[in-house]
Parts: structure tokens; C-alpha cells; sequence
């Protein structure tokens, strides 16, 4: 298996993630793939978590190697709170295991669906969204190769901001009512002298 990153834009944040992988059987009519990479966000919140890519495709005959296009999507069900530390809260792999934790007597026998339930259950998710439909090769092969292309484009992140970020808008806001107030209010005033009343 090989990965590598793309930036043709240079502003050195990838903008495609590449994988290959190559499997010593020449034909297969089913693949299931997983695979863990990490993700970082920047910005307003700084993050750093394990995003999950999992294929599960069938071809209806053997096939010799297999293409996939698609894009990261970044999910999260609740904003994230701004802070001046990094948040890591899921940046362990969701495939990794602690035998020690309370989740495991519940999940017994361990199973492939209830390790992919615990990490569709976080608060932030990063998936592979395919765009096409999957390329199955039927050329003849020595082995099985899959290419997977993901692009990595700019995601929306919701997040509360800090008090000092909010006082810096406040202050705005207030003095945009405030002024414009004060500049009626005078003009007002002066209509009510003017007029001696």
C-alpha cells in the first residue's frame, strides 16, 4: 500500500490524497477496504482527528484492479468551541481498540459494524463521499490493484467563538446603533429648539 498528497495550488494544504494498493490475488468480485488518515483543521478552531475511508464494492464479474474517485467530506453534529489549544479528541484511529474501556463487554463478539457504528456516533467525522460510481478493471493481471483518489476541498466548520471574540463584534455593533441614535437624537433636539416649542 502507498498514499501520497497533492498541492498543485501551493498554498501548502493538500488538495488530493492518492492510494494504492496493490493485493497478490490476480481477480476478486468483492473488496473491502478501510483505511485511516489524518485530518487537520485550521482556522478559527484548530483540530486534529482520524478521518475513515471505507469502501465495501462488488463487481458482478471478476475483476483485475479497481478505481475509485470521491472527496473528503468533514461532518460534525455539534459546533466545536474555539480554544487556543488544539483540539484531539479523535485523533486516536477509529479502528483502534482499548480492551480496557467499557465499550467492549457491551460490543462482544467485536465486529467490523459496531467499530464503524462507534465512529459514525462521534461529534466530527471525516469520510471519503464517492462522486462516481466505482471503476472496476477486467484487463488481465498478475495481482489486484485498487487506486483511490480523494480531494480534500475547503469545508464549512460551525464553532462557538471565545468572549474576547464576541466583545470585538459587540463593540461594533453597539457603536452602529448607538452613533446614528445620538446623531437623531441631536438633530431632533435642535428641529425642537429651532422651532421654540
Amino acid at each position: 500500500a502507498r498514499s501520497s498528497l497533492s498541492d498543485p495550488n501551493h498554498d501548502g494544504v493538500a488538495d488530493t490524497l492518492k492510494l494504492s494498493v496493490e493485493l497478490p490475488s490476480s481477480s476478486m468480485r468483492h473488496l473491502t477496504l478501510l483505511a485511516v488518515y489524518e485530518v487537520k483543521v485550521r482556522g478559527k478552531v484548530s483540530e486534529e482527528l482520524s478521518g475513515l475511508m471505507a469502501l465495501d464494492l462488488s463487481s458482478p464479474y471478476l475483476a483485475s484492479g479497481l478505481s475509485v474517485y470521491g472527496q473528503m467530506v468533514f461532518r460534525q453534529k455539534l459546533p466545536l468551541f474555539q480554544s487556543v489549544e488544539v483540539r484531539r479528541l479523535y485523533a486516536r484511529s477509529p479502528l483502534e481498540v482499548n480492551w480496557t474501556s467499557n465499550w467492549i463487554p457491551a460490543n462482544q463478539p467485536l465486529t467490523l459494524e459496531a467499530l464503524l457504528g462507534r465512529y459514525a456516533q462521534r461529534n466530527e467525522t471525516a469520510t471519503l463521499e464517492q462522486l462516481v460510481p466505482a471503476m472496476w478493471d477486467y484487463r488481465p493481471s498478475e495481482s489486484f490493484k485498487v487506486q483511490v483518489t480523494m480531494e480534500v476541498a475547503p469545508q464549512l466548520v460551525y464553532y462557538v467563538p471565545m468572549a474576547t471574540e464576541v466583545l470585538k463584534f459587540a463593540w461594533m455593533q453597539y457603536l452602529s446603533f448607538l452613533i446614528p441614535t445620538w446623531i437623531l437624537l441631536e438633530w431632533f433636539k435642535e428641529g425642537i429648539l429651532a422651532t421654540g416649542c
